[in-house]
């Protein structure tokens, strides 16, 4: 019952270890930076690419991913957006909150991570 906390708090404990950036620094390049750690995060833990950024702000996307084989109610996604999530808040000030927009487990064509 407690999945999806403990799923953002691993994220965002993940994160922490490794994604730490000045937050004096403009917001256009701590996005950039907060991009480049969070692919680099992911692919450690993974040892392959498990998604792309979108042109614009900050909107990961992946398919076929090991989230859903592991975890078909979608709850293991939340790793990604508690990664996402503290990634944002320690490269820049006022960062946007991210959110699980679409699931390939709740039927859609792929994961979407982003601002709402």
């Amino acid at each position: 019952p407690d999945a999806r906390a403990v799923f953002l708090e691993c994220g965002a404990r993940l994160a922490r270890k490794a994604l730490r950036q000045p937050k004096f620094l403009p917001r256009r390049l701590g996005l950039v930076l907060a991009k480049r750690g969070v692919r680099r995060r992911l692919q450690a833990l993974f040892g392959r690419r498990i998604g792309g950024f979108a042109d614009g702000g900050f909107v990961l996307e992946g398919r076929s991913l090991l989230f859903i084989q592991s975890d078909p109610g979608g709850h293991a996604c939340l790793l990604v957006s508690g990664l996402c999530t503290a990634a944002l808040n320690g490269s820049i000030q006022d960062p946007p909150s991210i959110a699980h927009i679409a699931c390939e487990a709740r039927g859609d064509a792929y994961c979407r991570w982003g601002s709402p």
